[in-house]
């Protein structure tokens, strides 16, 4: 068995036909797709069923739900395959891609491949830019790639091909609901000799208001990012990589912030500034302009002058 393709399902019966039609329209025969329905309460079931009766390829299991990490860690224990990768339900697969991406995998001898995508926005599509340079990487930039806010790549399970004995036993950590896959990568990335680098497009990737990643009011689930930031800070132990994890760090607390005083949510930057650490923030401004400096410095004013003005109001959260 050459590739395995791990589908975690829940209520997506809007997007999962198209999502399982790309992977088997794609040229590789020696594939297993493995539908995993976490306790889908929509028609996601059926469609899984449905198809499984038309593509011996595709296995199909039923489980209650049991959330993201699980249902990746069941799927990689039952992975067969020579590689492995994993696509949302609400994604699909440009045509004839997996198998390009596979053929330069084994002429490099590589532990895993990353590639590129497209966004679709509502009704806008978006080419990624991705920085990282096309080509060979070790383990030391191939993390720094998955760390840094501008490389793009992230810790995205989505747009990686992985060799799976290399990945098979480790798992994602069930503690944590936002961020638990850049865990993951750095774990493994860190197991790994040579990576490639590639700008093929080919997921389609979508981008969902309603998903945990995209919402516009703070869950206090989000929080769980930095606590997953600061055990990888302690993974690492390159100075320079934790240079970097700290600036990412302190770039994706910022984000937040503006968007909950944009929002007046004091409830929300009150949180958030329970995550602030003074020297992430050093490091932020070691990995940016002048200009930024200033941005950010400007931004911490105004939130500490947000919660000062809202303390009278709202009182001590």
């Amino acid at each position: 068995m050459l590739l395995s393709i791990i589908v975690p399902i829940y209520n997506m019966e809007l997007y999962l036909e198209e999502c399982i039609e790309s992977i088997v329209n794609q040229n590789v025969d020696d594939m297993e797709i493995i539908l995993i329905n976490d306790g889908s309460t929509d028609g996601s079931g059926k469609i899984c069923d449905a198809w499984a009766l038309k593509d011996k390829r595709i296995k199909v299991i039923h489980k209650d739900n049991s959330g993201l990490s699980s249902v990746r860690n069941l799927g990689l224990k039952m992975a067969g395959g020579e590689y492995v990768t994993f696509i949302d339900p609400d994604d699909f697969v440009v045509g004839g891609t997996y198998e390009v991406l596979l053929d330069k995998l084994e002429a490099n001898n590589a532990d895993a491949i990353f590639f590129s995508w497209r966004e679709i926005r509502n009704d806008n599509v978006v080419d990624i830019k991705l920085e990282c340079g096309q080509g060979l990487k070790d383990s030391r930039d191939a993390i720094r790639s998955i760390l840094h806010p501008w490389f793009g790549y992230r810790g995205y399970t989505w747009n990686k091909i992985y060799k799976t004995d290399v990945v098979k036993n480790t798992e994602f950590d069930m503690r944590y609901s936002h961020a638990e896959d850049l865990l993951w990568n750095v774990q493994v990335l860190s197991e790994m000799k040579t990576i490639y680098i590639d700008d093929t497009i080919v997921n389609m990737h979508r981008i969902l208001q309603k998903s945990l990643s995209h919402s516009n009011v703070l869950s206090p689930k989000q929080l769980s990012v930095f606590e997953v930031r600061e055990k990888i800070i302690g993974l690492l132990n390159d100075e320079e990589l934790r240079s970097i994890e700290k600036f990412a760090y302190h770039w994706d607390l910022s984000l937040m912030l503006k968007r909950e005083v944009l929002c007046k949510n004091v409830q929300g930057v009150n949180l958030l500034m329970s995550c602030y650490r003074r020297d992430y923030q050093k490091d932020f401004f070691k990995n940016v302009s002048c200009k930024a400096k200033i941005e950010n410095y400007c931004l911490m004013y105004r939130v500490r002058a947000f919660l000062k003005k809202n303390d009278v109001k709202a009182g001590k959260l």
